[in-house]
């Protein structure tokens, strides 16, 4: 019967297996392919990246070459911060506020997602500068306090390491705190760097900030003598249009000079390094910056010296950009962090909904035709006899409704095995059931075509003849008979079949017509076929 059963639900069973291995195989090119595109994407990115030079005249044109590959959407996290955080230092160097705040807040997003603390750090150091520059100190130190608080310092590259501690001791000197332990530590930190450019660019760094703290104590001696050490055309083999030698060195030492000559009173140097930095601060949007050295200038010359160029600057500098030199701004540019990261994180949540609903639109496919299938092995269990897989009684009477309510026409034909007691007692029951499995199978290859076989109870069956005339049903009944008798019972002797009919469009009750004709055959001589115009044959 296993077998049986095995043969029956086999195209099911190998619609399920099959079906499951598409899904599989679907679901194998899916990863494959999508770690494919992001692999290749990433390498686009940073390819595109790999290209920057970071200089002033390019920038513009940088910054177009990035946007250009910035829709890689299967690109990993690590890259499209890598990405961003290098778009955030281009529009840095063009001055565009609403780019660099945009592109800045989706580095920190992507970053922090990929874990990658190192370029984390390396874009509080840049980003701080906008707000330092714009006179947001307490914002600029609260984002230094995050970064320490989400990553340990000690972990980072000596370069970073330094950066981040020359940030602290810069921002604590603008405040009127104590910057020494900062300064101390960058110092530990730069020492420890092999050399290079990058180490004697800090290295510059903490001197200008050195030669500022002894401005603000008043040893001016001391800050020019610092001073003396560099050149305006310093550029530490970086170049000279290099954005971190433009912000880390020149433009604070184009201020350290300007308030030299201030105290000196040499205003013709004055002037040559206050327009100077002045032209700087105006390329990189640095109005608070330009606004206290300008106050500076203006509360420390002589009441002899004519400052009116120095009142009048200061006061258009101080009305056209009073509400972008508070710590507004830095609040402004930390709201915008948070409401860029939403927006992304809705992004990245659209996109992956996306491709939930994809997968579940596919699982769900799958799992409806695995379904199907199961629950169509399931019904021929349910509704289908164990040994001889015609349909049970159950499965006859379910149909017999639905023929009723919808008034279909259809025969029925009651067949018996005659005389199968005698068959079990003699051959025994596994005889029997072999009986019963032959002429079963004899019965199921007339079905199909609105033809429909049941096994009602022991050797009892029955078919329904969906709009089969009478005389079709009659010679379907004959040619049953004749095939049992010529090929059932090597064995056990002559098998044969008695078989009742019954038509529903008598308006009589087709079961109990169809029992009478059988029992009406049995009667007279059995091996017959009996309708209501023929009693026996």
């Amino acid at each position: 019967m296993k077998k049986e059963l095995l043969n029956e639900n086999r195209p099911k069973i190998i619609l399920a297996l099959v079906s499951l291995a598409v899904l599989l195989l679907l679901m194998g090119v899916f990863f494959v392919f999508s770690g494919i595109a992001t692999r290749n994407n990433d390498a686009i990115l940073d390819a595109a990246i790999g290209r920057l030079t970071y200089t002033e005249d390019a920038a513009r044109a940088e910054l177009d070459s990035l946007i250009a590959v910035a829709d890689c959407k299967s690109s990993s996290d690590a890259a499209k911060g890598r990405l961003y955080r290098s778009m955030a230092e281009v529009s840095y160097m063009i001055g565009d506020d609403m780019l660099y705040k945009k592109y800045a807040a989706g580095a920190f997003y992507y970053l922090g997602r990929a874990g990658d603390g190192e370029s984390q750090a390396y874009l509080v150091d840049k980003y701080i500068g906008r707000l330092y520059a714009n006179g947001s100190y307490a914002s600029a130190n609260l984002m230094l306090d995050r970064l320490s608080g989400a990553i340990d310092i000690s972990s980072l590259s000596l370069e970073l390491q330094a950066s981040y501690y020359l940030s602290r001791a810069d921002i604590m000197q603008m405040i009127n705190e104590d910057s020494g332990a900062f300064m101390q530590a960058a110092e530990a930190a730069i020492l420890l760097m092999p050399s290079g450019s990058q180490k004697e660019l800090h290295r510059a760094k903490l001197e200008l900030l050195s030669a500022r703290s002894a401005i603000l104590g008043g040893d001016f001696g001391m800050a020019a003598e610092i001073l003396s050490r560099y050149s305006e055309n310093d550029d530490f083999e970086l170049g000279e249009k290099q954005v971190y030698v433009v912000c880390d060195f020149r433009i604070p030492y184009y201020e350290l000079m300007a308030r030299l000559a201030c105290n000196s009173g040499d205003l013709a140097l004055l002037k040559e390094y206050t327009g100077k930095y002045i032209d700087y601060c105006d390329m990189y949007k640095f109005r608070a910056m330009k606004l206290n050295l300008i106050s500076y200038i203006v509360a420390s010359l002589d009441d002899g010296v004519d400052d009116n160029e120095y009142v009048a600057l200061e006061k258009s500098i101080a009305g056209e950009t009073l509400d972008e030199m508070t710590n507004k701004y830095g609040e402004f540019l930390l709201a915008d962090i948070k409401a860029t990261t939403e927006k992304l994180e809705l992004q990245d949540a659209r996109l992956y909904s996306q491709k939930t609903h994809m997968f579940i639109v596919v699982v769900a496919v799958y799992l409806l035709i695995l379904f199907y299938s199961l629950g169509s092995i399931f019904m021929n269990y349910v509704n289908k006899d164990g040994l001889t897989r015609l349909n049970n009684r159950r499965k006859y009477e379910r149909a017999r409704l639905i023929c009723e309510r919808k008034h279909i026409p259809y025969c029925l034909l009651m067949l018996d095995i005659d005389d199968f007691k005698k068959v079990n007692d003699t051959f025994g029951h596994l005889r029997g059931d072999e009986v019963l499995k032959s002429v079963s199978g004899i019965i199921l290859s007339f079905t199909g075509r609105g033809i429909f076989a049941y096994r009602y109870g022991g050797e009892e069956m029955c078919m329904m003849l969906l709009r089969v005339p009478e005389t079709r049903a009659r010679e379907i009944a004959e040619e049953i008979r004749r095939r049992v008798e010529k090929s059932v019972g090597e064995h056990e002797g002559e098998v044969t079949v008695s078989i009742g009919i019954g038509v529903s469009e008598r308006g009589e009750n087709v079961f109990q017509e169809a029992d009478r004709r059988l029992y009406t055959a049995k009667q007279n001589g059995k091996n017959a076929v009996c309708n209501k115009s023929s009693a026996v044959e």
